[in-house]
């Protein structure tokens, strides 16, 4: 559906937690702008410098909020700006986490017209404390909210999930709606060589993009390459893409096993560059543990290496199966089971490794944003607009 009057088109926001160049939680961004030839979007996120900003990026309006740093009470200021802010607007819809419900909920009861989706792409186990305590309580007041008109869930098993933990309102309407890619970033392309790594024709280049910490299995996948290196496996490289809070400490984890020289560490990357970064790899290995945290979610990261045609290995979680064939399904993370299958990977003949480069291509296909947005419009129109 296209709609080319775009007065006539019904007005929905989206209440994002993060920055806008924050790609943390960046489905929101990218179903947004898949949606925008079809509803006048919206979409609210944080700033960290003083004053509100509207301003129109590529046909979406963006309003952006000041947050206050201030510990567990810098949430609780910023929905209630957002929603003095949000005040001046008339939206139809608004898409909505549980972190921002209070926004949500205000602007419900000052313009009882609209209607609120509650969105969930992540569930509150890797907080702790107080913290996790208010994550908790806060999605399960938002579950069981009087103001919801439907609900949106990144997994059907995640929805099974929160069924078990929590009351969830059986009247309500629910869509099921994952990660995607965007095929205009990321495509197949010839191997390039960047000022991070050389290549040369025997080289095996194993890569991992996103945000470098502990809780994703990255120490695991380092240690994997030490015992490769071990063995006698000198053409390796792996390639860690992106930043975080503990990429110092993996920084001295690759000293201390002396592999510094197959171990490469880009830093940041600007989301349009990183298909340049990674187009060297030959695989890419998702090494997550397995925990409630990442059990049920829908990682970008996979779709990302599958549009470029880079063959994975993945822990097996319910969250990387039934997408792909190219995706090799692994028991555990732990180094001995990574570098056994990253063997038996290498071992692959040329033809092999094609024919799962092809099958790669062309299942991301079916996770385009494109595709992902016809699930949330179809939703939209039938049961909420």
């Amino acid at each position: 559906m296209r709609i080319s009057d775009r007065n006539t088109v019904k007005t929905v926001l989206f209440l994002r937690g993060n920055s806008l160049d924050n790609m943390i939680g960046a489905t929101d961004i990218e179903i947004a702008y898949a949606l925008k030839e079809r509803y006048n979007i919206y979409i609210l996120t944080q700033k960290s410098s003083p004053g509100f900003e509207i301003k129109n990026v590529n046909g979406v309006t963006i309003i952006e909020v000041p947050y206050l740093n201030i510990p567990y009470f810098g949430a609780l200021l910023f929905n209630i700006m957002a929603f003095i802010k949000l005040r001046a607007f008339k939206f139809n819809v608004i898409i909505v986490n549980h972190g921002l419900f209070i926004t949500a909920y205000l602007y419900k009861k000052f313009y009882k017209k609209s209607k609120v989706v509650l969105d969930i792409r992540s569930i509150p186990v890797d907080s702790t404390g107080l913290r996790l305590l208010i994550n908790e309580v806060c999605l399960k007041y938002s579950l069981n909210s009087d103001i919801l008109s439907g609900i949106t869930i990144i997994t059907e098993s995640m929805f099974n999930y929160l069924k078990k933990k929590n009351t969830l309102n059986s009247r309500l309407p629910v869509a099921f709606w994952s990660s995607g890619v965007n095929k205009s970033i990321f495509m197949p392309i010839p191997k390039t060589p960047s000022k991070y790594i050389e290549i040369s024709d025997n080289s095996f280049i194993i890569t991992y993009h996103g945000t470098l910490s502990q809780g994703r299995g990255i120490l695991n996948l380092i240690k994997a390459i030490s015992l490769l290196v071990e063995e006698g496996f000198d053409n390796i490289k792996l390639l860690l893409v992106g930043g975080g809070k503990d990429e110092d400490l993996f920084k001295e984890e690759v000293v201390r096993l002396r592999i510094d020289h197959y171990v490469v560490f880009t830093g940041i990357v600007p989301y349009n560059g990183v298909p340049k970064v990674i187009s060297v790899a030959d695989l890419a290995v998702i090494p997550f543990p397995k925990s409630e945290w990442w059990e049920y979610q829908s990682p970008m990261k996979i779709f990302e290496y599958l549009a470029m045609g880079i063959p994975i290995i993945a822990t097996d979680l319910e969250a990387h199966r039934h997408i792909s064939d190219s995706i090799t399904l692994v028991p555990d993370n732990w180094p001995e089971t990574i570098s056994h299958y990253i063997k038996t990977f290498m071992k692959l003949d040329l033809v092999s490794r094609e024919k799962l480069e092809k099958i790669a291509i062309k299942d991301s296909n079916k996770y385009t944003w494109e595709s992902q947005a016809d699930i949330l419009s179809e939703f939209l129109e039938k049961n909420i607009i």
